[in-house]
């Protein structure tokens, strides 16, 4: 029983990697369709990307960020640097960048995903870009958070939060008290096993607690995180970590949505023994107490002058270990032991390791953890990013491209046929004929131009594939094999 419910996960990851590449190329075409709107290069960061009315992230938000930035990199309009989500540091007269923005949303059989550039500061439209992607090319990657089952179930749990604000900033604001909470996390989204560290900051000094919702709706202050030291000042304009040395915020199962809200206000708080440790189940009651700055019960001290309070929130979603950013399948090569051995001095060169045999395995590097097996005649590679960040560029690309060449088929006509046919079977993307083309498959790009032989240059692979199983691959593509 347990071959078959193996051989069964197999086949649906088999099928789930090889349309991967459509879903990819869907979005390589909504981030060059919003550079074409530009006149000049243009700095951009890349933001929030949410099921469609709503603040909350899936594995889909993820998945989107991941692949916009490797995309928005690899366009020469876009200059891609780190977003700021800070609270005090929009000014007049800051230069105008760029940021792109995305919702999607469940409809049918279907996701339909709506990028949009905007303009910072300034909030306006410069461009917008709408695909749809069937929900089985997405096998693999969680639209709904995993404790909310439908798109409905996480708008009535935003329901309870409307009261608190996000952090969004215009240069008109900058004056009102404001506080900023992020973490460490791009994407909103976290692994199994991953540690939680948050970032707050406020444009006044101030004091702050902080609450955290659960996936099961519970609610508990988790700083201070006792009354003998409150350590909750907050410097105006510098940015605090939290939790302090010696504690850890660990992501687990179950796995879905949680919630953190952070309050700050001028005057200090004052802290009963009991919400240290009390948990109460979310509801707008509770929250909106929560917001005032009085917390579960607490009370603020009497001071000679007008206290403020103000509030923000994010929500984060945990996935299972399971999960990875970005998969490869190739043709399952002769010499494995020999491309083994090749993705191992890659890995230890970067930085890291990989232990395994010839059925499965897993390596690490700096930013990438991964894992790689056979099944049937195929080779298959995950990688998942581990800082949580926008992906390095270098995870997909080269520096310097790998050029090698194939002799001439004698029928070129049949040998073009065989390399699209190879290429679409793997998911990818083709266009040329017999003089030249392009082709994009299991994270390679290329190019190819025909003379007296076939040259092809390669620009784009995984950093873990050798040169040599690329080759391999593409030859086969020409082959017909």
């Amino acid at each position: 029983m347990k071959k078959n419910v193996l051989l069964f996960v197999l086949i649906v990851v088999n099928a789930a990697f090889l349309a991967a590449e459509d879903y990819d190329s869907k979005v390589r075409a909504a981030v060059n369709a919003l550079a074409s709107r530009l006149n000049s290069p243009l700095e951009i960061s890349i933001g929030d990307i949410f099921l469609d009315g709503t603040e909350s992230p899936t594995g889909l938000s993820r998945s989107l960020y991941n692949r916009i930035s490797l995309h928005a990199v690899d366009n020469r309009m876009f200059n891609v640097t780190a977003r700021s989500r800070s609270a005090s540091r929009v000014t007049a007269g800051s230069a105008q960048t760029g940021l792109i923005q995305g919702t999607y949303e469940l409809r049918g059989n279907n996701v339909e995903i709506t990028l949009r550039l905007i303009s910072v500061p300034g909030g306006r439209i410069l461009g917008q870009s709408q695909f749809s992607v069937p929900v089985s090319e997405l096998s693999g990657i969680e639209i709904l958070p995993a404790n909310l089952q439908t798109q409905e179930a996480v708008r009535e749990q935003e329901k309870i939060f409307t009261a608190v604000p996000t952090t969004t900033i215009s240069v008109t604001e900058t004056q009102a008290f404001r506080v900023a909470a992020w973490p460490n996390s791009d994407t909103n989204t976290f692994i199994d096993g991953d540690e939680l560290i948050i970032t707050i900051e406020s444009n006044r000094d101030c004091f702050f607690a902080v609450y955290h919702t659960d996936k099961y709706n519970r609610t508990q202050m988790i700083f201070p995180v006792n009354r003998n030291n409150y350590n909750n000042r907050l410097q105006a304009n510098v940015p605090r970590t939290i939790p302090d040395p010696g504690i850890r915020y660990n992501v687990q199962e179950p796995f879905g949505q949680d919630t953190i809200i952070v309050v700050a206000s001028t005057g200090q708080f004052t802290f009963q023994d009991s919400e240290f440790a009390q948990i109460q189940q979310a509801a707008q009651g509770v929250i909106d107490n929560i917001i005032r700055g009085r917390g579960l019960g607490i009370q603020q001290t009497d001071q000679p002058v007008q206290e403020e309070t103000v509030s923000t929130r994010f929500h984060f979603t945990s996935l299972p270990s399971t999960y990875f950013d970005d998969s490869f399948s190739y043709q399952r090569p002769e010499n494995l032991g020999d491309i083994l051995d090749e993705m191992r001095a890659e890995a230890i060169r970067l930085g890291g390791t990989l232990s395994g045999n010839e059925q499965e395995g897993t390596f690490s590097y700096p930013g990438v953890q991964g894992r790689y097996w056979i099944s049937g005649n195929r080779f298959f590679v995950s990688l998942r990013y581990t800082s949580n960040q926008a992906v390095i560029p270098q995870t997909r690309s080269m520096r310097n491209p790998h050029i090698f060449y194939i002799e001439r088929p004698r029928n070129m006509t049949e040998a073009i046929m065989s390399v699209r046919s190879g290429v679409e079977a793997n998911g990818g993307t083709f266009s040329g004929d017999e003089q030249q083309g392009n082709f994009r498959a299991s994270g390679i790009a290329g190019q190819y131009n025909v003379a007296d032989r076939v040259n092809v240059r390669i620009s784009e692979k995984p950093v873990i594939i050798p040169n040599s199983l690329i080759e391999r691959e593409v030859r086969s593509f020409f082959s017909g094999r």
